[in-house]
């Protein structure tokens, strides 16, 4: 729900489904017989989807973010294949704007910031938390050889809602995200700034984060 603290009544609210739709309910009506749902993504254009496929549910709730544009961002994640064609889980993060249309009525118009392809066999495994400009979230990469068979877990941070010129992995796939996890050291005392996501410990997986601010 946006905005969801304080005393200002809510204009608007982000809900996913189990085929990876995201629902926007607009509620800035003061009458609700006036309020009205719509699909915000996908998006009608192909485009703009990015490769986007229909299948996988949403994880948990989408992250919403008032961008200092004063636009609304949402980000979110999917997991678990509903149909067998839905193609690799993804995590999206996609602006969502009110322009004043014909009869000077507002209507909302989608722009996709990014739409990140996870590994094969990766998922999304709890809601994405947004701060500092930063997406943080977790995945599982099942079938791998791990204790116990969990999985192999992994925490991204990427920037919610920048861009940056195509580049190719390892393993066949195209981003368009801006890595965004604090500088680290390796195990061999390498400085890493650049790195999008890191490795959970042998047999620890993660079903999301939590921020906090501490005295340091």
């Amino acid at each position: 729900v946006y905005p969801a603290y304080g005393v200002l009544p809510a204009e608007r609210a982000y809900i996913g489904d189990k085929v990876g739709r995201i629902w926007r309910m607009d509620l800035r009506s003061n009458n609700p017989n006036l309020w009205k749902i719509s699909i915000a993504w996908p998006p009608a254009d192909d485009d703009e989807a990015a490769g986007y496929i229909l299948g996988r549910s949403v994880v948990d709730r989408p992250s919403v973010v008032l961008r200092s544009s004063g636009k609304l961002a949402v980000v979110f994640g999917t997991g678990d294949k509903t149909r067998s064609d839905a193609g690799r889980a993804h995590v999206v993060s996609f602006t969502d704007e009110a322009t004043l249309g014909a009869g000077e009525t507002l209507s909302f118009q989608v722009k996709r910031n990014w739409v990140l392809p996870l590994r094969d066999k990766e998922y999304v495994s709890g809601p994405p938390a947004v701060r500092f400009g930063i997406a943080f979230f977790t995945t599982i990469q099942t079938g791998q050889d791990n204790v116990c068979d969990l999985g192999l877990g992994r925490l991204y941070g990427v920037l919610y809602c920048r861009s940056s010129e195509p580049y190719g992995t390892s393993d066949g796939r195209t981003l368009d995200v801006v890595p965004a996890i604090p500088p680290i050291l390796t195990d061999q005392g390498q400085r890493v700034n650049d790195a999008i996501s890191l490795r959970l410990p042998e047999g620890k997986v993660a079903y999301g984060l939590t921020m906090i601010t501490s005295y340091s």
